[in-house]
């Protein structure tokens, strides 16, 4: 009789565990529909806005390469938490992105960078709740330094407009940090992470003078006296606003080697990049106007471009020689171009 209660009680509290185990896993649908098809559904549609524009080979490829990693880790017990990253982060990260227009090499390194970030989300263990904490104080004293340093090199800025424009920033991070689909927004980083995101960061102040110049004179009048109130369109915050974006970038060289394909697509797009620059300047545009226009439409490639270059300054990718010991505490210069002995 005893034996029978043990059994029916082991039995009771498996059927317990067994609930609360389901429970803890999210399901991304409320109709109970499989997980991963819904988030492959949301991708899809996504791919497929006319507003895009990408041809159905292209389609094709994005969604397969995404079914492709996220198949890969489908056996592990903690798998629902990735594809819920996945499906809370990809708008954010699809919204950001420029995706109309793209050429081939663009849409190349489109197609890479979210294979590695998938292909990372599905193998690494979710972050903890200790981690994501720590984390976003990390990024809150990576903004103040990064909001100090532009204060005592342009000291004409208001403070006010500063803590604002940092303020936008971290919202902006701790959505990030919610989730985390970009891999630097996943772990704390170590002290020489941060050491060398600051020296990153400071070797960067030529890009802060020209994006100055860009927000003050880039304005239709840029004599016309600035109303405090109206801070969005104050020239001081946008200007902190639009330098804080540029973090992330000073962080991604101190993460290490990304992986070949994704170094393959960085090479293509700079080389397609310096092409499209001497084809501009042989036109004999001008150089505000060539600025104005890199500017609003391969920012996001100029991220890439510093990394690749950081990479190969601190020894963790020679191209002529192959990879080697990685040092974190160098980075690479604002412009993606291998410095000249």
């Amino acid at each position: 009789m005893r034996k029978k209660i043990v059994f029916t009680l082991t039995f009771l509290l498996f059927l317990l565990l067994l609930g609360t185990t389901r429970a803890a896993l999210p399901d991304a649908s409320p109709h109970g529909t499989d997980p991963v098809a819904d988030v492959l559904s949301m991708i899809e549609r996504s791919v497929a806005d006319p507003r895009v524009g990408w041809p159905a080979e292209w389609q094709r490829e994005y969604l397969d390469v995404i079914r492709q990693a996220l198949s890969d880790g489908h056996d592990k017990p903690d798998y629902m938490a990735p594809i819920q990253i996945l499906r809370r982060g990809f708008p954010r990260y699809w919204s950001k992105s420029k995706l109309s227009g793209l050429t081939q090499a663009e849409y190349e390194m489109r197609k890479g960078e979210i294979r590695w970030y998938c292909q990372t989300l599905i193998s690494e263990e979710p972050p903890s709740l200790s981690e994501r904490v720590l984390l976003k104080a990390q990024f809150s004293d990576l903004c103040d330094y990064a909001a100090e340093y532009l204060m005592a090199r342009f000291p004409f800025l208001t403070p006010e407009r500063v803590q604002e424009g940092k303020r936008v920033a971290l919202r902006e991070f701790d959505d990030e940090l919610e989730a985390p689909l970009v891999p630097i927004f996943r772990r704390p980083f170590s002290k020489d992470q941060l050491q060398a995101t600051r020296a990153n960061w400071a070797r960067l102040y030529m890009r802060w003078f020209f994006t100055w110049r860009y927000v003050r004179y880039g304005a239709d009048d840029p004599d016309a006296p600035s109303d405090p109130a109206d801070i969005p369109n104050h020239p001081h915050y946008r200007f902190v606003k639009r330098c804080l974006s540029y973090l992330p970038r000073t962080i991604w060289p101190t993460l290490g080697k990304p992986p070949e394909y994704v170094l393959d697509a960085i090479r293509k797009l700079n080389a397609e990049r310096a092409a499209r620059v001497r084809v501009n300047r042989q036109a004999g545009e001008r150089e505000r106007n060539l600025a104005m226009r890199f500017s609003n439409q391969v920012e996001q490639v100029e991220q890439w471009s510093f990394i690749l270059t950081a990479l190969v300054e601190t020894g963790i990718l020679d191209e002529n020689r192959g990879p080697s010991s990685p040092n974190p505490l160098k980075g690479g210069d604002a412009y993606g171009l291998t410095k000249q002995p």
